[in-house]
């Protein structure tokens, strides 16, 4: 498959992902909503389960638990709480002030140099996503400020936990096989 194709596929996929949650979180709780994707995800992954299995040290099992803690428990966790509480159509927007955490965080903990251009815009990027976060003190009743502030807030939160799997997992994933990292975040966080 033509891999602009494959990505146009994947974010049309995602781009529906958030309405469909938020439809389905009326009627099912979040945490039940998250064992049950990652059940079914579970069983579609299950035959690219097997295969040999690499040695992990101590270290490299930490990274594998933490990539998956971050990645799965905590990103979805809060992408699910967020969702109840937030628009549906805040979700893309503010899941995509990933790169600005990722470009910060890559300079703290990878060492990575900074480019002031690059550096300007991300600041410029973070302060539309803060308006974003708080934009419901501007546009709606007291009524419904907490709640979506909140909600804009477990969603940031979410992100969050996608930067820091990207982060631990670029290390790790230079040391242990991608598929075998995947099969045990599936097995440790259902």
């Amino acid at each position: 498959m033509n891999p602009v194709l494959a990505l146009i596929i994947t974010n049309i996929i995602w781009g529906a992902a958030s309405p469909i949650f938020k439809f389905a979180l009326q009627n099912i709780p979040p945490f039940t909503l998250a064992f049950i994707r990652f059940f079914f995800a579970g069983l579609i992954f299950l035959p690219l389960a097997i295969g040999k299995w690499q040695k992990l040290t101590p270290r490299q099992w930490l990274e594998v638990l933490l990539v998956g803690f971050f990645g799965i428990t905590i990103n979805i966790s809060f992408f699910f709480l967020g969702l109840q509480k937030t628009e549906s159509i805040n979700v893309p927007v503010i899941a995509s002030s990933g790169p600005v955490f990722i470009y910060f965080l890559s300079i703290l903990f990878l060492k990575e140099k900074p480019k002031i251009k690059i550096l300007l815009g991300m600041i410029i990027a973070l302060f539309g996503v803060l308006t974003i976060i708080l934009s419901p003190i501007f546009l709606d009743g007291k009524k419904f400020i907490i709640g979506a502030i909140e909600g804009n807030f477990f969603i940031l939160l979410a992100t969050l936990g996608t930067v820091f799997q990207t982060i631990i997992g670029h290390r790790i994933l230079k040391k242990v096989n991608p598929f075998q990292c995947r099969r045990l975040h599936f097995c440790s966080e259902l």
